[in-house]
């Protein structure tokens, strides 16, 4: 975290607006727009010159009778309709016309203007060193007269080293040390021992200094005591943070540690502006219960002490965390019961694969150390439920297909992949949107990122799950709720497709393909009764049901899945 010391005494605060420009600027090439009767500058004075560009933006130096303003820069983003803001020098510009005379001809490499105290004067800079010491790094900005009229010291510093030595359970122990749950990895409230210990890793954070104190904060997160149970929060007077998990001070250190490496993560594939600003975190909140949570109300984020710590274990930490992510994605955009499972999904799915980053072993058991154990179950990022036949209406179980399909997806092309694909689609994902349709998001999310090239891979996985957009996998079993209009249930069981007339009269039963060709038939299929066609010898793909029948007709899509 450098900073300039002892700034420039002509220094000044910059001031921000915006303008339309006439019909007559709004042009392609913006550069040769004048922009100065836009900013109150006299054109008889001030000149503009691109510095800089990129997109919609451009930066430009300003000068004054042809020579460059100190510190004069001018930013400008050109919008729509020919909207165009701009941050500048707040500056007397005004001023100035009393130089307007001064035919002043000198000009070179070092000579800049400057206004100190509502006045413009004529400086040259020059550079303080007499010797190789980095510790002289001053520039002395001088008058026409050779006195020097202010300076600026350019030595950048970085302060008191703010880096702390702590321990963590990387990510989390029954993980680190591959061994079940049980014997010396029990919870113990809270207790500690050798073999627990001996799960620990030593590692290396930053942390805020401030009064010969460190803090666990920075831009992104602030642990902080916000709910209940009220527990002693990590603020040292020394860097050592190394404590065992009997310490309150341990979760604290642990939650903050796996947030930031996972948050540096997803700075790097290029989303710093999701989520970007402090999260106020409490490592003992709900109360002690077995339980963390997410509040988008307060912007806060609490994990519980009930049975194992919620803040030992990195799947919790990190799929509470990407609740965060997904609200600053779609503000309240959690609505609606099937858009929850999917969003308990995807979070799910990037807690699972942090911490599979940090260990293959049992990756596709998620929360191994909180749960898996005689508290609760915990969840999987592999399963056999499809969708939409599996569903429950159980936000957390149902979120398994969602995070299974997208488990599949980073085996076939990888995390960083996967994650950029998932978090460029979370703002659309809507209130009450289905898990098919952001299926369709993560499609059209690979095209425009990627190309499409990732299609053919997600497709396979979106397959197999029931999740591919257009797929149509009959979910109108025997038994459950029939799609309106339909009178020909359709139960699809491994390699045979169960079909049931469930009208009065009777009717002939065809499989086709896409093409319309006869795969399979039944004739006279009788009211109120069921046959059986076979499906082993099929290949994967989109087929037609078409039952043609003296008091009905219909055609249903179907899919058989890749075996």
């Amino acid at each position: 975290a450098s900073e300039v010391f002892a700034q420039s005494a002509g220094s000044c605060n910059l001031k921000s607006g915006s303008f339309v420009l006439t019909e007559k600027d709004k042009i392609s090439d913006y550069k040769t727009v004048n922009l100065l009767p836009y900013l109150n500058l006299n054109e008889n004075l001030f000149s503009l010159k691109p510095d800089f560009r990129k997109r919609k933006a451009s930066r430009f130096k300003l000068f004054l009778m042809g020579i460059p303003v100190h510190h004069g820069i001018i930013n400008c983003q050109f919008e729509a309709e020919g909207k165009v803001n701009y941050t500048m020098p707040d500056v007397d510009f005004s001023s100035a016309l009393s130089i307007a005379g001064n035919s002043s001809n000198k000009s070179g490499p070092n000579l800049s203007y400057t206004c100190l105290n509502g006045s413009w004067i004529l400086v040259s800079s020059r550079k303080r060193y007499e010797n190789e010491d980095i510790t002289n790094s001053w520039i002395d900005y001088l008058d026409e007269n050779g006195v020097v009229v202010f300076s600026e010291d350019w030595l950048l510093k970085s302060g008191p080293d703010s880096s702390v030595k702590a321990t963590v359970f990387r990510p989390d122990p029954v993980t680190r040390l591959k061994m079940p749950y049980g014997g010396l990895l029990v919870d113990q409230n809270d207790n500690s021992n050798s073999l627990l210990n001996s799960a620990l890793d030593t590692v290396y954070l930053k942390a805020k200094f401030d009064s010969d104190t460190f803090y666990l904060e920075n831009q992104w997160f602030k642990l902080g005591e916000y709910s209940l149970p009220t527990r002693p929060l990590a603020k040292l007077t020394q860097s050592d943070f190394c404590f065992r998990r009997d310490n309150p001070y341990f979760e604290e250190v642990n939650v903050y540690y796996h947030l930031n490496r996972f948050r540096s993560f997803i700075d790097s594939l290029g989303f710093s502006d999701l989520a970007d600003y402090q999260l106020q975190i409490d490592a003992h909140g709900m109360d002690g219960a077995d339980q963390s949570a997410y509040s988008p109300v307060q912007n806060k984020l609490a994990y519980g002490d009930g049975n194992v710590d919620d803040g030992e274990d990195a799947g919790v930490i990190i799929h509470e965390y990407c609740h965060a992510l997904a609200q600053s994605a779609i503000p309240f955009g959690n609505s609606g019961l099937e858009r929850r499972s999917l969003e308990e999904g995807f979070c799910d799915y990037l807690a699972g694969s942090y911490c599979k980053s940090l260990s293959n072993w049992q990756w596709e058991r998620l929360f191994k150390w909180d749960g898996n154990n005689e508290f609760w179950s915990g969840r999987s990022l592999v399963t056999s439920k499809m969708y939409p036949n599996d569903l429950v209406g159980q936000i957390h179980r149902d979120g398994e297909i969602f995070s299974s399909a997208l488990m599949g997806i980073e085996l076939l092309i990888g995390r960083r992949k996967t994650h950029q694909i998932l978090l460029e689609s979370m703002p659309f994902f809507l209130p009450n949107m289905t898990m098919r349709q952001a299926a369709k998001i993560l499609l059209s999310t690979d095209s425009s990122t990627f190309g499409g090239v990732n299609n053919e891979f997600i497709s396979q996985i979106l397959l197999s799950k029931g999740l591919h957009p257009s797929q149509v996998i009959v979910s109108n079993g025997f038994t459950g709720k029939a799609i309106a209009g339909t009178k020909i249930r359709i139960l699809q069981q491994e390699e045979m497709l169960k079909i049931k007339n469930t009208s009065n009269g009777s009717g002939s039963i065809l499989l086709l393909d896409q093409n319309g060709r006869i795969l399979k038939q039944v004739l006279n299929l009788r009211g109120n009764s069921e046959t059986g066609i076979s499906t082993g010898d099929l290949n994967a793909g989109v087929f037609l049901i078409k039952f043609s029948g003296s008091t009905h007709y219909e055609i249903q899509r179907i899919v058989i899945l890749p075996r």
